[in-house]
C-alpha cells in the first residue's frame, strides 16, 4: 500500500537558500574647500574595493533635516 501524500503538503517542504551581500555606504560628497554638495547622481558616484570597481545596485541621494 503506497500511502499518498496531497500537494500541499509537498510544496511545504520546499527550502529555497539565497545568499547576497548589500552594503551601505554612508557618505558625505564635499567640494574642494569642504563645502558640502548636495544631491550627487548615481553617474557621478563610483564605488572601489581593493582597486575594483564594485556595482552600485541601489543608489539614494538625500538629504537629512540638519
Amino acid at each position: 500500500m503506497i500511502a499518498r501524500i496531497p500537494a500541499v503538503l509537498l510544496l511545504l517542504q520546499a527550502v529555497i537558500s539565497v545568499h547576497t551581500e548589500l552594503v551601505a555606504v554612508p557618505v558625505i560628497v564635499t567640494d574642494a574647500r569642504g563645502h558640502h554638495l548636495r544631491g550627487p547622481q548615481q553617474e557621478n558616484v563610483r564605488v572601489g574595493e581593493k582597486g575594483r570597481p564594485q556595482p552600485i545596485a541601489v543608489f539614494h541621494s538625500g538629504g537629512s533635516s540638519s
